[in-house]
């Protein structure tokens, strides 16, 4: 599937949590997200966090 990202949006994260999701799995999804924010900029990208990866999506 292709995402064409509106580049007026700017950057967005979304955190992929099962659907009984507990607050151990919402710290665990914050965690990747810091995780990956403090080795990669976001800018211009939208980012799926789910357990044990991050899906990145660029609009260029």
């Amino acid at each position: 599937m292709r995402l064409k990202l509106d580049e007026n949006l700017g950057e967005s994260a979304v955190l992929r949590l099962p659907a009984q999701a507990s607050l151990q799995d919402i710290l665990a999804l914050a965690r990747s997200l810091i995780a990956g924010l403090k080795s990669t900029p976001i800018e211009g990208q939208l980012w799926i966090v789910q357990r044990g990866r991050i899906r990145r999506y660029s609009g260029r």
